[in-house]
């Protein structure tokens, strides 16, 4: 059954839709769409006030442990930009720590790894790389074998890196885009590589054991090299990332 109140303001909400009774099992949703109801009974000048608002709510639910909800509703938040959403975030000291699902768009580079012994470098635990220098890296701690629903925290942007993969992946592209995109190295106990260079992937076990794997593997360690020169993002801020 809908509200009668037809004043609601509803255009940011998520989980409250006029409903009279709370409809919600669930305990964080259940939570949300109280203070989306308190937050529509009164008028937002924005979608960043409207935010704001259900977000200190939120933190009221466990004033000494409130930033996983409030991250998870911010993260999931699509009424306002990524720069609205980390503002927000930051003010209760989780900016770094704020999981988001992929965000839509071409990427100018993509690449994970899944398998033993599991690399350690910060660019193979999951990295996305878009043409504006956005880049975000996988929460691997919430990754299953699948890869089914990653999440990825926002680390910045690095035009200078995006524009010299760019190049780079300009400059040898005829030589990439013909090699097969699905490769498989005989190696025992290996692990599952996905390598994405502007519209050319390559999926399979990816160690350097044939001509073409080889050249996949050493032109995806150019790119790997690029972020390393320039620092980006750097190794230390993944121990920032604290929220699982």
């Amino acid at each position: 059954m809908q509200a009668k109140d037809e004043k609601r303001d509803l255009r940011y909400c998520r989980y409250y839709h006029g409903e009279q009774q709370n409809p919600y099992m669930d305990a964080f949703k259940g939570r949300a769409w109280i203070a989306e109801e308190l937050a529509s009974e009164r008028a937002s000048d924005s979608a960043k006030d409207f935010l704001s608002f259900v977000a200190a709510h939120i933190s009221k639910w466990e004033p000494y442990g409130y930033e996983p909800d409030v991250a998870r509703y911010i993260a999931f938040s699509d009424c306002c930009s990524l720069e609205e959403r980390l503002e927000i975030a930051r003010a209760y000291g989780i900016g770094d720590a704020l999981q988001l699902q992929k965000p839509q768009g071409e990427t100018v580079f993509e690449s994970f790894f899944i398998g033993q012994g599991f690399a350690s470098s910060i660019v193979n635990k999951g990295v996305l790389l878009y043409p504006d220098g956005s880049v975000y890296i996988e929460n691997v701690d919430r990754r299953d074998f699948e890869r089914a629903n990653p999440v990825y925290f926002y680390v910045g942007k690095y035009q200078e890196t995006a524009d010299a993969v760019k190049q780079l992946i300009d400059e040898n592209w005829e030589r990439i885009s013909a090699l097969p995109s699905k490769i498989d190295d005989a190696v025992c106990d290996g692990g599952f590589s996905y390598y994405k260079f502007l519209s050319k992937n390559f999926d399979g076990v990816i160690y350097g054991g044939t001509e073409e794997s080889k050249a996949v593997k050493d032109f995806h360690n150019q790119v790997l090299n690029i972020f390393y020169r320039k620092n980006s993002p750097s190794v230390d801020w993944l121990e920032t990332a604290t929220i699982k």
